[in-house]
């Protein structure tokens, strides 16, 4: 039928009239909020949580309310244009009546999304520098072994601990055998011979 599809066309012109305007403006809007987030996030002490609640909700009316008055002024000039005559403070009525609480509940999504945005940032950062201590955690593990695994400090080493049992050898219950030396180095190292649990006890 010919009215039939005229109908049809005209009412998917009147739909996409209506709701690309009205998405387009609340994406506009987004921008502000998503900022107005980030400058007031809901975290912290109690006091700043309380004053960033205060200002979201006072910042979810005023938006709420001016996504419609604008998104209604647009429709104003479409209904001039079409011949139609609709008082603008009863389409005003009617767009709040129905559409403000879902401007409302459209607000607190967007400021969701932001804190869930952040927090999960925070958490890759807090991984990455975790990751980052690790690294050097290890590098530093590694250093210090290769500086235990050197010779000259395991000789330094060994001499320290044949200074201490040359000064003192009763307390550790050493022989000496005076005719072994280590050769290439100005301090002799002897060869020492005790027991097993003293040695134990020097080494802790």
């Amino acid at each position: 039928v010919p009215w039939a599809d005229e109908a049809a066309r005209a009412a998917w012109t009147d739909a996409l009239l209506v709701n690309i305007p009205f998405y387009l403006l609340w994406g506009l809007l987004a921008l502000g909020v998503l900022r107005l987030a980030g400058a007031f996030p809901i975290s912290g002490d109690r006091r700043a949580r309380l004053r960033a609640v205060a200002v979201h909700l006072a910042a979810s009316l005023v938006v709420a309310a001016l996504h419609l008055l604008l998104s209604e002024l647009f429709f104003e000039i479409l209904r001039v244009w079409r011949g139609r005559t609709t008082p603008f403070a009863e389409a005003v009525a009617f767009s709040f009546r129905h559409n403000f609480h879902v401007n409302l509940l459209t607000y607190w999504g967007i400021v969701a999304f932001r804190h869930l945005r952040d927090y999960d940032r925070g958490l890759r950062e807090k991984e990455l520098a975790a990751t980052r201590l690790e690294r050097q955690l290890a590098h530093a593990e590694l250093q210090a072994l290769r500086m235990q695994l050197q010779p000259h400090f395991l000789f330094n080493a060994l001499n320290s601990i044949s200074s201490l049992v040359f000064e003192n050898p009763e307390k550790y219950g050493v022989d000496f055998q005076p005719d072994v030396m280590v050769i290439g180095h100005s301090n002799p190292l002897w060869a020492m011979q005790g027991p097993r649990e003293k040695w134990f006890e020097f080494m802790k």
